[in-house]
């Protein structure tokens, strides 16, 4: 299917204009401990049925999707930093913070080089259910780290005169101070 390019030009614009909203929506949300808790599942799901949408197959479907996409893509990271900065100790928050941006790099480029694989083996409809599941299994995670009050995957412990910071295993979850 080829969409004409104007299409493809509003989907970008109508995407573009969720993310923006998206991002707008996350400052009263992080700033109510309330809402936070629950917020990055909400993006992360956002971004799920988006996908899941779009892999409908039509130019509608498409549009609505990247709709849906959008409005997480912008908050997601504006969450994470929220919720680090909640966790963190001043002295801490720049070393796990950099740890939060190194595992988005990582994703940011795993996941094409992995949906590129699926789809030269499986056609290229399994691109938008594999984002999908990548969006599932990050909101399940955050679902996971909401029950468990942030007990998570690793936490800095100080082991030498020098305060150089080291990880030491806790949980299977996110990253907590």
């Amino acid at each position: 299917m080829r969409a004409p390019p104007w299409l493809v030009g509003t989907t970008w614009v109508g995407f573009g204009t969720m993310a923006i909203v998206g991002a707008a929506l996350t400052v009263p949300i992080a700033s109510s401990a309330r809402l936070k808790r629950f917020a990055l599942i909400a993006a992360t799901a956002s971004g799920a049925l988006g996908c899941w949408i779009a892999g409908l197959g039509t130019a509608s479907a498409a549009g609505v999707g990247a709709l849906f996409v959008g409005l997480g893509v912008a908050a997601t990271p504006t969450i994470v930093s929220a919720v680090v900065r909640e966790r963190c100790s001043n002295d801490d928050y720049p070393h796990v913070f950099s740890l939060a941006t190194a595992a988005l790099g990582a994703g940011q480029l795993v996941g094409p080089l992995a949906g590129g694989a699926l789809a030269d083996r499986f056609g290229p409809t399994v691109i938008p259910l594999f984002a999908a599941a990548a969006y599932v299994v990050a909101a399940l995670l955050a679902a996971c780290d909401t029950q468990t009050s942030g007990r998570a995957l690793i936490r800095p412990s100080r082991v030498n005169q020098n305060q150089d910071m080291t990880f030491e295993p806790l949980s299977v979850f996110t990253v907590h101070c």
